[in-house]
């Protein structure tokens, strides 16, 4: 089966992962080694991952080709796991349409 080639981009956006406070600890050291993947149009990218850390700070950057108007930015946080699957803690939705057109930084949480 071939793999049909994905659309041409519309715009590209460049999203910064800062931070997260207050995680929840979700390993039996009473810590998280918390990480975060990035979805748009069925496409992931992920974070570095923090190791024992509920306050982990990131400053990591990406740029995410938009082929929609319609595209949603789906960030997903979870607790990396050696053994077994890694652990949900959280996630957020931001569609497109609540950013700014004129291309004006945007910070949101």
């Amino acid at each position: 089966r071939a793999d049909r080639p994905l659309p041409k981009a519309l715009c590209t956006v460049r999203v910064r992962v800062c931070q997260a406070h207050s995680l929840a600890a979700k390993d039996g050291s009473g810590t998280s080694d918390p990480y975060v993947e990035l979805w748009a149009d069925g496409r992931m990218w992920r974070t570095s991952t923090k190791q024992k850390q509920l306050q982990p700070r990131w400053d990591e950057e990406m740029e995410v080709d938009i082929r929609s108007t319609s595209s949603v930015l789906h960030f997903v946080i979870f607790d990396w796991n050696r053994i077994g699957n890694h652990s949900f803690m959280g996630e957020i939705m931001l569609p497109l349409t609540a950013l700014a057109a004129d291309g004006t930084k945007l910070e949101q949480w």
